[in-house]
């Protein structure tokens, strides 16, 4: 009785080794079907049917267009009677993250057009006196600058009015 006893405990021994290597893949099938299931029917994402006019169409990648401001993940599409009919889920994370660029452009090009104002400023309008230097022993400004009006204009003359 011992032998026998013992017989199945070695039994059970040896095959350990093999029967977990295949739990343990049958385990792995099941979480790669269950990933491969999410992706394929969206989970998390709300998926529905609209349709465009070609015109309306605002495509922004090849699996993505622009519905009403907001992203549009594109899972199938197709053309009937002149307008496409597309299911699909909209994005709202990169619907977040196009506001996000187009506000950073905007501040972007404000801050250009502001620091080229600003240059406009300093190269015409400099400041009295600098243009007006004082003359050291009178403290009256002295000759007028000119280095802001080009020489061609210096050396025009101006004929006097006529009365």
């Amino acid at each position: 009785m011992t032998v026998r006893k013992n017989h199945r405990i070695v039994s059970l021994l040896l095959l350990l080794p093999v029967t977990i290597p295949l739990l343990l893949l049958a385990v792995l099938d099941a979480a790669k079907w269950q990933h491969k299931y999410r992706q394929n029917t969206g989970a998390g994402h709300t998926y529905v049917h609209i349709s465009l006019t070609p015109e309306e169409m605002v495509w922004m990648d090849k699996k993505e267009i622009l519905v009403n401001g907001r992203m549009f993940d594109i899972k199938t599409i197709r053309l009937e009677k002149g307008r496409y009919e597309i299911y699909g889920h909209y994005d709202d994370k990169e619907s977040k993250l196009l506001r996000l660029r187009k506000r950073q452009e905007e501040s972007r090009n404000q801050h250009t057009l502001s620091q080229a104002f600003s240059s406009l400023q300093t190269l015409f309008f400099q400041e009295v006196n600098d243009c007006f230097p004082l003359h050291p022993a009178t403290g009256k400004p002295a000759t007028p600058c000119t280095s802001l009006i080009p020489e061609g204009y210096l050396s025009l003359i101006t004929p006097p009015p006529k009365s």
